[in-house]
């Protein structure tokens, strides 16, 4: 079992989620297509970037 696998199975279980073989292949595709981009914005400094103001998330970001 590596990192990833005890990571889901112990994250998922604890909220009483039983973990199969699927439930991994699905999270594996998912990381490899998203992870990277995700872990990056997990790191970014974003304390200068200013919230969108009157947020509808109904339509498109307005460019200011």
């Amino acid at each position: 079992m590596d990192p990833f696998e005890q990571y889901v199975r112990a994250g998922l279980e604890l909220g009483g989620r039983e973990v199969d073989d699927v439930d991994l292949a699905v999270m594996r595709a998912v990381d490899a297509v998203y992870g990277a981009g995700m872990r990056a914005l997990g790191q970014a400094d974003l304390k200068d970037v200013w919230a969108e103001p009157d947020l509808d998330p109904s339509r498109a970001p307005v460019a200011r």
